[in-house]
């Protein structure tokens, strides 16, 4: 049942075949053998992540991992990224703040800067 649903995707190769015929007759006859490579690399690009997208949905269902005969799925836990201090943190959020008062709401010049700007 829910494998018909991929094959109408896989159906739609005319694009591919739209989408070739269009680049081939726009690019020149030298770049053929780069329009080659590029589309079977957008091909089994799309292949892997189609096949990398029916995991996730096939595999959480106890009946459908029975009949697979997969006994164990690994969940995905989300990837943790740990920062570094950095010694100028401080610093930078303290300048930033003061530039922002200082320069953005109450300098004259730019003030005059913005309105030449904007009006000559």
């Amino acid at each position: 049942m829910g494998l018909n649903k991929f094959k109408k995707m896989e159906d739609s190769t005319s694009v591919y075949h739209m989408a070739g015929s269009y680049c081939r007759s726009y690019f020149p006859f030298r770049y053929c053998p780069l329009l080659d490579e590029i589309e079977t690399e957008v091909k089994s690009d799309y292949q892997h992540s189609l096949r990398k997208a029916i995991l996730p949905y096939i595999l959480p269902d106890l009946e459908e991992r029975k009949r697979l005969k997969i006994e164990t799925y690994l969940v995905d836990y989300p990837a943790i990224f740990i920062r570094a201090p950095v010694p100028w943190h401080c610093t930078f959020m303290a300048s930033s703040q003061m530039l922002d008062h200082k320069l953005f709401i109450v300098n004259p010049i730019l003030l005059c800067l913005r309105d030449l700007w904007e009006f000559q």
